[in-house]
């Protein structure tokens, strides 16, 4: 009955809900941060928001008046909705747990063949995939480190809805690394769910020209996540360290001159594992774009509110901070 189920599953359908989960999410944070009414009661949180404040102060409202009277205590109540910030830990947890247990279920149904002397293009992806699944659980594993041993005890909130959605992207994610489709997508998903035997799976060969673009992808994509995860461990010890919130002033804000420099490396990384997952011989893994798409908009916003906050609180060093860009070099 199990194996009909899965049978039954169009690997489309799946891949499609994946997809479609990024953008939705993505078109959903942009519209909570163009509606003033809903960007001052959902989007601020952390060092932004005021725990104390029992009141939404909307500036420049979008809805008439007698909208307003009528909606207004409905959107108080949703914002009122939260959790500690201090949560932010347990999308790490969702994400090392969910990493390891795909990771076992693929290892225990595919042997390692990296090293193996029939080269094709399955081996090559499956091999690229594994590697991308240890760099996941080492992303989490560091960020849950981060949050619990270096951030510092907050009684700030986040909105409830900021916690599903962090906690569904670190599920989905975790299927969207080997979801995308090839040559072998329909019979990898198979026969990870019905523990078929690898012998049943196609090889495709490849010649030496596609060997050496294989080996320098894999090589470059996990150079620059080994950067790109160290730079950013920097600037968040770094902001664990500050006694009150400032202006950073620590180097790697001078050398991006960005605002928030460790979400255009937390992009990146997701960039490097859009190119690293690829399906076949091609450049990027859609599916895992989507997946950076949402995480561009998510951050961006983020670091867009950070911005105006800092030049609101912090007007004597307002020339700084308006020269310098938000998180994406000298792009955004």
């Amino acid at each position: 009955m199990l194996e009909a189920y899965f049978r039954s599953i169009d690997p489309d359908i799946v891949l499609w809900t994946v997809r479609s989960f990024y953008i939705f999410a993505s078109y959903a944070i942009l519209i909570v941060r163009l509606i003033p009414d809903l960007r001052y009661r959902f989007l601020d949180y952390g060092a932004r928001s005021n725990t104390a404040q029992k009141t939404y102060v909307v500036k420049s409202s979008t809805f008439p008046r007698w909208v307003r009277i009528q909606i207004d205590p409905l959107l108080d109540m949703a914002a009122d909705t939260t959790v500690p910030h201090n949560w932010f830990y347990h999308f790490y947890i969702v994400s090392t747990i969910c990493t390891a247990l795909w990771s076992g279920i693929i290892l225990r149904n595919h042997e390692p063949q990296l090293l193996s002397a029939s080269w094709g293009l399955n081996n090559i992806w499956e091999s690229r995939t594994k590697l991308c699944m240890l760099l996941m659980e080492i992303q989490g594993l560091r960020r849950l480190y981060e949050c619990l041993f270096m951030s510092k005890p907050s009684k700030s909130r986040m909105w409830i809805g900021h916690y599903c959605i962090g906690i569904a992207f670190y599920l989905v994610t975790n299927v969207a690394i080997w979801l995308e489709p090839g040559v072998n997508r329909q019979e990898l998903m198979i026969e990870t769910a019905l523990d078929y035997p690898a012998s049943q799976i196609r090889t495709y060969r490849i010649g030496t020209a596609e060997k050496t673009f294989e080996i320098t992808r894999t090589l470059t994509c996990l150079a620059l996540f080994v950067h790109f995860s160290f730079k950013q461990h920097q600037v968040h010890k770094y902001l664990a360290s500050l006694q009150e919130y400032r202006v950073p002033e620590h180097p790697i804000y001078h050398e991006t001159n960005l605002i928030c420099p460790h979400y255009g490396f937390e992009v990146n990384i997701y960039l490097v594992l859009s190119v690293l997952t690829a399906q076949d011989l091609r450049i990027l893994n859609v599916t895992m774009l989507c997946a950076t798409f949402f995480v561009i908009i998510n951050l961006g916003v983020t670091a867009d509110l950070t911005k105006s906050w800092l030049l609101e609180e912090f007007p004597k060093q307002r020339p700084e901070i308006a020269k310098r860009k938000k998180m994406l070099g000298s792009i955004w």
